[in-house]
């Protein structure tokens, strides 16, 4: 707390200053109130950093400083400008927080952008609205199954599903007589692909990927000393390397079963030795995982694989 409070000091003096001197200055109400509201809100929301620890909460208050005030002031576009600096905000900040609150919190705020667009752009206003009200749907529904009230992870897995099939599905009411032939063609492909994307959401049958090569190098996995004081693993420090990090277990299964034969181990002895990195699965990643969700399950995995390793060396040190 004492570090918070250390690291904030210096934005709330700011802000509090900026505040003061914004009150005795004489700007026009136009700039004032925005000004103003921003200021206020910058400063609660480092108030709420001190107590939560949560540096990201910053852009969120700030967006809901600036969308506020923005709102009530005479700006051109402010009914537009405002709800899209706040769902922008939240779309930003939510990854920060715990499961269930990231998912709908990126979910309201995605919500509200696509929303905005709809009224933006009026000729795509119903694709636009279809996205908003599905994506709402959806990311409620991950944001339960992150509090554990809903079972299972598939929602979570495919939410991004949600957004694309509202977009392709409103396709479907769009105008597009004027594109003839190829226009009927157009919306009977989206309205086929979207309901499509749906119905293999509902059964969890997204194809799957693994994400691996997205995320290695941006997880910041670090290999544990005590993994390299068995010689066998200090020698196959790039195997050991290549499994917790990437989780290709091959290098390692290899390297242990060589060594093994060499040491001249039994057959049975060998088999238990394996049995841990023989039994790991990789686990896969539906193409519409959200990236910041995959990041922390493969750091999950990553600890999983450590402990696999430990395992490995603690049944080398008893054989």
């Amino acid at each position: 707390m004492r570090e918070r409070v250390k690291s904030s000091l210096p934005y709330i003096l700011l802000y509090s200053f900026a505040l003061l001197l914004a009150s005795l200055l004489h700007l026009p109400q136009i700039y004032s109130d925005v000004l103003m509201g921003f200021l206020l809100f910058m400063l609660v929301g480092e108030i709420v950093v001190i107590i939560t620890g949560i540096p990201g909460i910053r852009v969120l208050f700030g967006g809901l400083g600036l969308g506020i005030s923005l709102y009530y002031s005479p700006i051109r576009y402010n009914d537009v400008l405002s709800p899209m600096i706040l769902g922008f905000s939240m779309f930003y900040v939510a990854p920060r927080l715990s499961q269930g609150f990231t998912f709908l919190l990126q979910g309201i705020g995605l919500s509200i952008l696509l929303y905005s667009f709809s009224k933006i752009f009026e000729p795509l206003e119903s694709m636009f609205y279809s996205a908003f009200l599905l994506t709402l749907l959806g990311y409620i529904l991950a944001s339960l199954e992150g509090f554990g009230i809903l079972k299972g992870e598939a929602i979570r897995e495919n939410v991004k599903a949600f957004p694309i099939a509202g977009l392709l599905l409103g396709t479907y009411s769009l105008n597009l007589s004027y594109l003839g032939f190829l226009g009927f063609l157009l919306k009977l492909f989206s309205m086929v692909t979207g309901l499509y994307l749906l119905s293999y959401l509902t059964i969890a049958g997204i194809s799957k990927k693994s994400e691996e090569e997205a995320i290695v190098g941006e997880l910041d996995i670090k290999i544990e000393e005590d993994f390299k004081k068995d010689p066998m693993l200090k020698e196959a420090e790039d195997a050991v390397k290549e499994f917790v990090v990437k989780g290709n277990k091959l290098p390692l299964l290899t390297y242990i079963a060589f060594y093994g034969v060499q040491a001249g181990l039994p057959k049975d002895k060998l088999m238990r030795l394996l049995e841990p990195l023989a039994n790991y699965e990789k686990r896969k990643y539906s193409n519409l995982a959200p990236k910041w969700w995959v990041k922390l399950m493969e750091k999950r995995e990553a600890k999983r694989r450590e402990d696999i390793v430990k395992e490995i060396s603690r049944r080398i040190r008893n054989e």
